[in-house]
């Protein structure tokens, strides 16, 4: 009991401190066998740290290239997990669900999650792939908000600025553009004057106009 108590502290004391966890080549070589066992129901606590947000990030997504066409396409990304873990995939709404979908080359099932398609993965850096197929392009595909970077090819033709908005869509007409309607812009100019009479004492008359829209 000495031995599992001591090694809680060591593995857990680190991370109330905010700083990172022991990897496990600098656990001492008598509690090593006892690792999983004691982060079992806390394997996020290995995961790394976001600098300056107290949270620790266990899915860490890579570039996901797009090439979309009239009739479908193919998507590939790469994707680093600290801890086994679910990844979302892009699609999943519009007719957009991901087919012949692989890890590593290897073919693996897609579920639905809560807001994306899923694949289950081991820690480590994987692969992911697969294809789209519709009769007709969807206005917007969903890419899940972990993404950071997009490479859309679309009919042949690279889009240098994909569009996305905040719930993950990233918009596929007219190559990079959302729909024309939308809610109207919110708009406000300040204009500010200022008079300065040089007196005993000085008077500062300040005049400032606000046009809202």
């Amino acid at each position: 009991m000495r031995v599992l108590r001591a090694l809680v502290g060591v593995l857990l004391s680190s991370s109330a401190a905010l700083a990172e966890p022991l990897s496990r080549d600098e656990v001492p070589e008598p509690l090593r066998p006892w690792i999983d066992w004691v982060l079992r129901g806390h394997e996020s606590e290995t995961c790394p740290r976001i600098q300056g947000a107290g949270t620790r990030a266990c899915v860490w997504p890579g570039r996901l290239s797009l090439d979309l066409g009239a009739s479908g396409g193919s998507f590939e990304q790469s994707v680093f997990l600290a801890i086994d873990s679910a990844v979302a995939l892009p699609g999943g709404d519009g007719g957009a669900w991901p087919e012949d979908v692989r890890a590593d080359g290897a073919p693996i099932s897609v579920v639905a999650g809560s807001e994306s398609p899923t694949v289950r993965l081991a820690r480590g850096s994987h692969t992911l792939s697969g294809r789209f197929v519709w009769s007709a392009p969807p206005p917007g595909l969903r890419v899940p908000l972990q993404t950071g970077i997009v490479d859309l090819t679309l009919n042949d033709e690279r889009v240098a600025r994909p569009r996305r908005d905040a719930a993950g869509t990233l918009w596929l007409r007219d190559g990079s553009a959302a729909p024309a309607a939308g809610p109207a812009e919110n708009r406000v100019d300040v204009e500010v004057h200022r008079l300065l009479v040089d007196a005993v004492p000085p008077q500062l008359t300040t005049v400032i106009t606000l046009r809202a829209s």
